[in-house]
């Protein structure tokens, strides 16, 4: 039998919203993953907080900061492959005080793409 090495490795990028940007109000979250099989889960957190999954490779989604806690904020994501690798990206937010209500800063009301 051969192995042959992957070709292209399992990754995941979080395109929005920039990296050390100030946020406030509602942020859209877009992240995207690609795979040279196929991505089985691309999951989104705000420090350390699920925000939610999907099992397409690439998500948005509106984070409401209005209950985030301000200042320093990590927006992570993790993708994962059909053989089980795994990848992960991570970028830090500041959230600044916003002068508008809204839910629940963890992703009530959301919308996954």
């Amino acid at each position: 039998m051969i192995i042959r090495p992957r070709r292209t490795l399992l990754t995941v990028v979080i395109l929005g919203p920039t990296p050390d940007s100030t946020v406030s109000g509602t942020v859209q979250i877009s992240v995207s993953a690609s795979d040279n099989v196929a991505v089985a889960q691309v999951r989104c957190y705000v420090d350390n907080k699920l925000l939610g999954s999907t099992t397409r490779s690439s998500l948005s989604f509106s984070w409401n900061t209005i209950k985030a806690s301000q200042g320093a904020d990590t927006i992570s994501a993790t993708a994962e492959d059909t053989s089980s690798n795994v990848a992960t990206a991570g970028i830090q937010v500041t959230v600044a005080a916003s002068t508008t209500s809204g839910s629940n800063g963890y992703g009530k009301g959301g919308k996954w793409k």
